[in-house]
């Protein structure tokens, strides 16, 4: 990674824990909207970050909400296989 890769990175990740709007980080930080966007994608098609997934007020799943499958496993028996059934 460049000096300025590792720059755009560090910044975006406070972002990401700053709890503020990309324009109000922006703002604070004064870089601007434009190439904070340009790195941010850059970034995540790359796979160096991972999109953030917005939550609305609208949301009403619970935090850690179970995705509904139950994890099994299938296991042959061996009675059936050997014709003992």
């Amino acid at each position: 990674m460049t000096e300025t890769q590792i720059k755009w990175l560090s910044i975006i990740r406070d972002w990401e824990v700053s709890g503020l709007t990309q324009d109000k980080f922006c703002q604070e930080q004064e870089v601007s909207k434009a190439s904070f966007s340009k790195w941010r994608t850059k970034f995540i098609a790359e796979g160096a970050l991972k999109p953030r997934i917005k939550v609305t007020k609208d949301d009403t799943s619970p935090p850690h909400a179970p995705s509904g499958f139950i994890p099994f496993n299938i296991v042959a028996n061996p009675a059936k296989q050997k014709g003992m059934i």
